[in-house]
């Protein structure tokens, strides 16, 4: 599919609008796949083709809108005209909700697409204005409004929004200082002023002045962490979290004690720091280190080779045995690149109504606010937030779906076809000749759920199935008057990436995770020709190679290995 997907971009962008637009008026069948198409087309003719045949006026119509702009807040290069066109569709308005977020998103994230590529930030001024105005004017008793309005300035990453962002944290309640720092989170560091915001994140970490949400304080801590910290920083909040580590510090101190690891791993500073602390403050004492909570926080490895590496970070965390919040990013590294593709996060709340203890009488989660029943998904691709999916919110909602058995059914969450790579350069070689380079990258994905609950067995099994088809061809041509050479290089591969989790609440709450990647095989193309013009002279050789990729189930933490041991200890001896 990714194959078909480069090629149909590369005759979309020679084509005009109204070939475009006969093109998706015929393709019925295949119009969500041709839209992502035109999405990563990103020429004018494209979008004007897309815009005449979707109706953003329907509100019963919003799968193939929606789909369009997710592939255009993806797009590597699209043209300016469009983000004044899609700004323009947005102070009108849309009539359904869904829709008119995923419009505020794809703005956002195209205006900070724009800005890149021009290197300024003068473009698009007046439409993070119109986000700030639109900010301010949201009554306190719809935090739902601020929430939306907050992911969208995830998406801008604008740096005139950071004492905004910030203010809103210590200010506003839990559920909108949480989006916030998200908003936070996703900008660079280079962003902040150390001296006026760090000390902030401190207070905010170690919960002085103002009660926060645990989410909120364990988004500090990776926002402190990752930015160079200095011995005494990590000695103000180390201390007072092992000091402090009773019921309203407990999962916090243990999600920054993971974290601590976690970064120590890549960063021999924050390692050494840590160390010495513990020594200097006496801290080396069961009593102090011994976890206290269920997060956990770890990363592993994907795969590692001489131009790069691919890592994953995974961190989970719990409130009063349940899971409040889970996040899953892969990163890409080399030496002078990083890049952040993929991030999936969980949340969920209000549902310690459904645990119980020992003797039978409920788990109250220690100063949780009471708030329904709600769980839902986010997703981020290439550092783009989409619109969070919503599985139910109040628990009539979630007894309907367990009755119902919705959700027992592997479902598509998302799916669409993105163009990754998109780059050109003529390099002029040592022998005199020019080279002509061109580089793709497609990848479609599928992004997809399943539940299923039993009420009689007191288990619940969850999986969310990644599945992606990546492919990234190259050509290399040298023409001239005497030679014409060209090299097509094509790697292709189909890879799937599962998590399950399996709950078992008969007797207390057991909880195992597992995350597996099946075997797949990558294909490796090289085709080479060769033509001498004005003779008969041609040269064709091809080689081919498939790499297979054995599966894996990969060690999450010592913890997560004893649970599983105990929830499959018959199957095990």
């Amino acid at each position: 599919m990714a194959d078909a997907f480069i090629q149909m971009v590369e005759k979309f962008r020679q084509s005009s609008s109204t070939e475009i637009e006969k093109m998706l008026s015929d393709g019925v069948q295949i119009l969500p796949q041709l839209l992502d198409v035109c999405a990563a087309t990103g020429t004018n003719s494209a979008h004007q083709a897309a815009m005449k045949i979707l109706n953003f006026d329907d509100p019963e119509e919003v799968s193939n809108p929606e789909r369009y702009l997710l592939g255009l807040s993806l797009s590597t290069s699209p043209d300016p005209t469009i983000v004044t066109e899609l700004f323009s569709l947005l102070k009108k308005g849309v009539k359904n909700e869904r829709l008119h977020e995923s419009l505020l998103l794809t703005t956002a994230a195209l205006v900070h697409t724009t800005r890149l590529q021009q290197s300024s930030d003068e473009f698009g001024v007046d439409i993070e204005n119109y986000f700030l105005d639109s900010l301010q004017k949201c009554p306190e008793t719809k935090p739902e409004c601020s929430q939306l309005l907050l992911r969208s300035l995830k998406n801008l990453k604008s740096k005139s929004t950071v004492e905004k962002l910030f203010d809103i944290v210590q200010k506003s309640d839990s559920r909108i200082g949480v989006v916030a720092m998200k908003a936070l989170y996703a900008l660079p560091t280079s962003f902040f002023d150390r001296s006026l915001y760090r000390p902030i994140l401190i207070r905010i970490i170690n919960q002085l002045g103002k009660k926060y949400d645990s989410s909120t304080r364990t988004l500090a801590i990776d926002i402190l962490l990752r930015d160079q910290p200095t011995k005494d920083e990590i000695r103000e909040i180390l201390v007072f979290q092992l000091k402090n580590s009773d019921s309203a510090h407990a999962e916090v101190s243990t999600f920054l004690w993971n974290r601590l690891h976690e970064f120590g791993e890549k960063n021999h500073d924050i390692k050494t720091y840590v160390t010495e602390i513990i020594h200097e403050e006496g801290l080396k004492t069961y009593h102090h280190l011994a976890p206290r909570g269920l997060s956990m926080s770890f990363s592993r490895t994907f795969t590692s080779n001489p131009s790069g590496n691919s890592t994953f970070s995974n961190a989970i965390e719990m409130t009063g045995k349940l899971l409040k919040r889970s996040s899953f990013d892969v990163y890409i590294h080399s030496d002078q690149n990083f890049i952040h593709p993929l991030s999936l996060g969980i949340f969920a709340g209000g549902l310690s109504s459904f645990t119980s203890s020992d003797n039978g009488e409920t788990n109250p989660v220690p100063d949780e606010e009471i708030e329904d029943a709600t769980a839902g998904m986010e997703l981020s691709l290439m550092g783009v937030q989409t619109r969070p999916i919503v599985f139910f919110v109040g628990k009539g909602e979630l007894m309907g779906l367990v009755w119902s058995g919705a959700g027992s059914e592997k479902t598509t969450a998302l799916q669409g076809n993105i163009l990754l790579q998109n780059e050109r350069a003529v390099v002029p070689l040592f022998n005199g000749l020019v080279a002509d380079v061109n580089i793709q990258g497609g990848l479609s994905f599928d992004l997809s759920g399943q539940i299923t609950i039993s009420l009689w067995h007191r288990t619940a099994n969850s999986l969310v199935q990644n599945k992606a088809g990546l492919v990234l061809q190259s050509v290399i041509r040298v023409d001239t008057s005497f030679v014409r050479s060209r090299v097509d290089y094509t790697v292709a591969s189909n890879a799937i990436l599962d998590f399950t989790s399996d709950i078992n609440f008969y007797d207390g709450v057991l909880m195992c995770l597992k995350l597996t990647q099946p075997e797949f095989n990558v294909r490796q193309n090289i085709h080479k020709t060769e033509r001498i013009p004005g003779s008969k002279h041609k040269l064709r050789k091809a080689k081919y190679n498939t790499i297979p990729i054995p599966g894996v189930t990969y060690a999450l933490n010592k913890k997560n290995s004893e649970l599983c041991g105990v929830m499959y200890k018959d199957e095990f001896f």
